[in-house]
């Protein structure tokens, strides 16, 4: 299965608290994205390699709770709690090019593809139905890219320095995902180590 890393997701309380979290950690300022009407959450992106990027996200104050659970688990009390202290990486996301094929033929749950929306932006989204991180965070979500150009291309790119941070200390997340094509039943009966295992 043709899958490659595609971007991090730091969740915070709000945004002002999360770019300032990623200014503190790393010197860099991370520009505005953009809103998602249907999830009820903003965001902001920055271009960290080819193909990929960081994005820094929240619950969005300005819009009504969507009448389904927020994605990333973001409606989860314990995971606000949390993020009242500080931002924290939540997920990751890895991009395939089929992914209802993808989710068919994976041996555990990555939610249902959905049609989502930013601006111009439209993707495929495996989303859980009680929009529970996916094993707590440790295994990815699944995104497909409608438009040809990888929306990273579009996004300001900052040093070479944050690139490496960021590729090297989460390398374990950007090998190959062997768990795609396991037949040893559902996500939930996977002990962390075989989970490991998987992703070696």
């Amino acid at each position: 299965m043709n899958t490659k890393f595609d971007h991090l997701v730091v969740g915070a309380q709000n945004l002002e608290q999360g770019v300032a979290y990623i200014k503190e950690k790393l010197g860099v300022e991370v520009p505005f994205g953009g809103n998602h009407l249907k999830m009820g959450t903003h965001n902001h992106l920055m271009r960290v390699g080819n193909n990929v990027f960081l994005e820094i996200i929240a619950i969005d104050p300005e819009h009504p709770a969507p009448e389904r659970p927020r994605w990333f688990g973001l409606d989860d009390p314990f995971i606000q709690m949390s993020l009242e202290n500080t931002p924290r990486l939540l997920s990751w996301v890895v991009n395939c090019e089929d992914i209802r094929k993808t989710i068919g033929k994976a041996s555990c749950s990555f939610g249902h593809p959905e049609l989502l929306s930013r601006g111009s932006l439209n993707w495929y989204f495996g989303l859980p139905s009680d929009g529970r991180l996916i094993a707590g965070g440790f295994l990815p979500y699944l995104i497909q890219w409608i438009d040809i150009e990888h929306p990273s291309n579009k996004m300001r790119m900052r040093d070479r320095f944050v690139e490496c941070m960021y590729i090297s200390s989460l390398s374990f997340m950007v090998r190959k995902y062997s768990f795609f094509n396991r037949s040893s039943g559902p996500c939930r009966d996977f002990q962390p180590a075989e989970w490991r295992q998987a992703l070696h």
